[in-house]
């Protein structure tokens, strides 16, 4: 009976301390989960709020899926808002290419620097001008991010936000005075590159090889390019 009860308690006892935790992975699990009480409680107990996982750093990635909760608690636990990957890429930029204005402002608050850069010189403005967000854009120039600033190519966030055909962050971009005649190195003009770019989708489009994609690229930039571009360049489509 009493060598049962100490293989019972053996077994109890190696699968308990097998079962257990570091901080470090009590923090990373609590993250999608978006329980800053669970954070905080990693934090104290020994996990680095700036840790990096195959991802990115830890902020970055709850700025970037929104877990609106877990910013706050990792910041309010010591991690570092200006924190950056290897690429240069912060929280406020995975927060302003999602569209989390929420986020961004919490960031913007906490002294996140609006200006940092990537590895390509982007800035979370242009990123957030990419992906469409005109919430966000207008936010960042508001607290003073600059429109016609250029990345490592020399593009701009109104070049960026013209590709896809973001006709709304266009003209959030023009509004506060970003330069429609500005030049990628080398380049065309970003107007009448667009256009050019804009004319060869269209005539893929009507093809045997018509693509869902091109078409709805179509539709959604040639309206901007026609009242924004056309009208002022006098190009003809």
């Amino acid at each position: 009976m009493l060598k049962k009860i100490f293989l019972i308690s053996t077994v109890l006892l190696f699968t308990g301390l097998g079962a257990q935790t570091s901080p470090d992975e009590a923090l990373e699990n609590a993250l999608p989960r978006d329980d800053a009480k669970a954070i905080k409680a990693a934090v104290k107990a020994g996990a680095n709020p700036n840790r990096r996982v195959w991802a990115g750093h830890l902020l970055g990635v709850a700025a970037t899926n929104g877990y609106a909760k877990s910013v706050r608690a990792l910041v309010e636990s010591g991690a570092d808002v200006n924190i950056t990957s290897s690429g240069g890429w912060t929280a406020l930029m995975g927060a302003a290419d999602n569209g989390h204005i929420e986020i961004v402002k919490y960031l913007v608050s906490k002294k996140a620097d609006i200006n940092a850069r990537t590895r390509q010189g982007r800035t979370a403005l242009m990123r957030s001008a990419f992906h469409g967000q005109t919430a966000v854009v207008q936010y960042l120039l508001s607290k003073g991010a600059k429109a016609g600033d250029t990345d490592s190519n020399g593009t701009t966030a109104l070049m960026l936000a013209a590709q896809p055909g973001y006709d709304q962050t266009v003209k959030a971009l023009l509004a506060a005075g970003a330069d429609k005649d500005s030049r990628r190195k080398r380049r065309q003009p970003m107007l009448v590159t667009a256009h050019r770019n804009l004319i060869r989708l269209w005539r893929y489009s009507q093809g045997p090889k018509r693509k869902p994609s091109v078409v709805w690229w179509e539709k959604s930039s040639a309206l901007m390019v026609k009242k924004l571009l056309l009208p002022e360049k006098g190009l003809a489509a």
